[in-house]
Order: structure tokens, then C-alpha cells, then sequence
């Protein structure tokens, strides 16, 4: 089956024009969308991307969204104007971010499922973020934790805007991946074989798919209170208590050494690598499994 290249027309920044390239396999129903880079900064999704274009399908169509942010991608930034992540449903005379989500929403209503694919600066196994209570292509998806995102929560309203919460207030079946960046992935065949079992599941690819039972987690982020060298002694997945160290942070004006400890019982999602940080850098992210009824 071969994939051909269409586009998505955004209009201008100064004196460029801006469209997104989409590659697009088969045709029809069941339709799935795939997202690439809405940060800029986030390039292992197009690895992930570049297998799922030799797919072969037997029905249906899968679009492929590459590098959602051009100008982002093109300046190696998060974002140009906004983080285009938090604009959702974006604005049709807005700045760049406004009018790329305006765009993207209205091709997106098409889609029968869309998979938004991510990475994070901290260290994590294949994670999948769903924004209900219930999600069966999360279970097919078969991730190593499931992050449970909920947009009214206190903690969690930064993302009310996001693309996944507003997917689902339109009833359009949908959920995020999150991976290492490309610097420290390994876990291509992991991502590849999740999606290819929703396909199996909608009858796109021949075979049996199978649903898994996944842990999930409400997530809460510590972030560093002072600047230095962040050095972790614990590693994703573990389990941490209230009170108990998962690093420390060396101060770089007189090399002492500030304990960093978890604030509740829980699980580790994701940690730092050793690296420096600076006042407000995130550290590491806690699971919770208490509270996790989620109605969008």
C-alpha cells in the first residue's frame, strides 16, 4: 500500500507559508490520526512515525500529522508564539498556535480515533494519558502505566486547553503517548506493537488483538526549590513513601548536598536523569491511584 504526502494549509507567518504534511495510508473507515510534534522540540514521535508508514492496511485509513508546529520544529522551540498544547480549539485570526489548532480541530472531527504522540524530558516508560474514566484503546494500547489526566482537578487545569480534553468533550475517541526524548528512546517496538493491536482490534491489519489491564495513576510533579546538579537514586515504577529521598541536588556555590524526597505514598512515573536544574525544573512525577473517577 502506498502512502502519498497531502497538507493541511495554516496561511502565513511573515513571509512564509505554513501547511502541514500529512502522510496518509489507505482510505475511508475506520479513520486514525496520528500526531507529530505539536511541541517542537519533541522529535521521537517521527520515529515512531516512520515505521507506521510501511503499514499495509486492509480497511480503513491512517493520517499521519508531521511536525504539527512547523515553525516550532523548524526553530527546535517548544513553541513560536504559545504552546500549542494549550490553545485548543484555537482561534481562526489568532496568533500562529491559535490558527495551527483552529485548523487541526476541524480535520480531526473527521478522525474515529487520534493518537497524539509526545516525549518527556524526564525519564519514563511508555506512558499513555487518558482524560475519562475508561478507555479501551488505552488497554489495547497496552503502555507500561497510564497517567489519568483530569483538566478539573486544581492540579491539572494548565492543560484545560490541551488537544486530548478537548478531543473528548467532542466525543472523538482519543489518547496521548508519552516517551522518552529521542536521545534515550529504545522503546520503538513497544509503541509500534500497541498501535498495531488497535489496528488488529478495528480490523485494519489481520491478526487478534489483545486488551491488557494497565496501572493507572492520578500524577502529581515535584519540581527543584534551588539550582544545581539533580542526581536521582531511584529509577520509574517504584514504589516511593511519604517522606522518603529519590535524590539530591548538589548547590553549585558550595557543593552542598539538599536532599530531594517524595511528599506521598505512590508510585514513581518519571524521575531526572543526572543533569543541572534550575529553580522550578520538574524532578519527578508521583502516581497516586486514589481518585481516580474521571467524568469529561
Amino acid at each position: 500500500m502506498v502512502a502519498f504526502i497531502k497538507k493541511v494549509k495554516i496561511g502565513e507567518e511573515k513571509t512564509r507559508n505554513i501547511d502541514i504534511p500529512v502522510v496518509s495510508i489507505g482510505s475511508g473507515s475506520p479513520r486514525i490520526g496520528i500526531i507529530c510534534g505539536l511541541h517542537g522540540d519533541e522529535t521521537t514521535s517521527f520515529l515512531i512515525a516512520s515505521k507506521l508508514r510501511e503499514l499495509k492496511l486492509k480497511k480503513g485509513s491512517i493520517d499521519i500529522f508531521l511536525g504539527a508546529n512547523r515553525q516550532a520544529l523548524m526553530l527546535g522551540k517548544r513553541g513560536v508564539h504559545a504552546d500549542l498544547n494549550r490553545v485548543f480549539p484555537g482561534k481562526k485570526n489568532g496568533n500562529l498556535e491559535e490558527r495551527i489548532a483552529e485548523k487541526l480541530v476541524k480535520v480531526l472531527k473527521k478522525m474515529d480515533l487520534v493518537i497524539d504522540l509526545h516525549c518527556f524530558e524526564l525519564e519514563t516508560p511508555v506512558l499513555a494519558i487518558q482524560f475519562t474514566k475508561k478507555n479501551k484503546f488505552v488497554e489495547l494500547f497496552n503502555p507500561e502505566h497510564v497517567w489519568v489526566l483530569n483538566p478539573e482537578n486544581k492540579n491539572e487545569k494548565e492543560y484545560s486547553k490541551s488537544l486530548g480534553p478537548w478531543l473528548t468533550k467532542n466525543r472523538i475517541n482519543n489518547f496521548a503517548v508519552e516517551t522518552n526524548t529521542i536521545e534515550h528512546f529504545s522503546d520503538t517496538s513497544r509503541v509500534l506493537e500497541g498501535i498495531k493491536n488497535i489496528l488488529k482490534h478495528l480490523k485494519m491489519i489481520p491478526g487478534k488483538a489483545v486488551a491488557h489491564k494497565t496501572k493507572r495513576f492520578m500524577r502529581q510533579e515535584i519540581t527543584a526549590d534551588i539550582a544545581g546538579i539533580f542526581v536521582p537514586n531511584k529509577k520509574p515504577l517504584e514504589p516511593v513513601k511519604n517522606g522518603e529521598t529519590v535524590g539530591e541536588i548538589i548547590s553549585l556555590n558550595d557543593l552542598s548536598r539538599k536532599k530531594v524526597s517524595c511528599e506521598e505514598n505512590g508510585v514513581l512515573m518519571q524521575i531526572r536523569r543526572q543533569s543541572p536544574v534550575k529553580v522550578g525544573d520538574p524532578l519527578f512525577a508521583v502516581g497516586d491511584k486514589t481518585n481516580l473517577g474521571v467524568e469529561i
